[in-house]
């Protein structure tokens, strides 16, 4: 993810990277959700930079259903 990324690039770049990560959020296994967690707070940090206000929104609410989600079953706590 380094080099110059603009709006488009940037949020190409997070869209096959979305569909990895909301699947493995999914996942029942604490260690993996924890460590996805991580993952996605870097991805999110390393394009931040280089999306708009409203595109960070939209990317970091997809994620709310499957956090509340996996958060709410019996195997994982934050």
């Amino acid at each position: 993810m380094q080099g110059t990324k603009t709006k488009d690039s940037a949020r190409a770049t997070f869209e096959p990277l979305s569909i990895l990560i909301r699947q493995l959020l999914a996942d029942e296994d604490p260690e993996i959700y924890m460590e996805t967690l991580s993952m996605l707070r870097a991805v999110v940090g390393a394009l931040v930079p280089h999306m708009s206000t409203l595109d960070v929104h939209l990317m970091l609410g997809s994620f709310i259903g499957v956090i509340v989600a996996n958060t709410n079953s019996g195997n994982i706590r934050t």
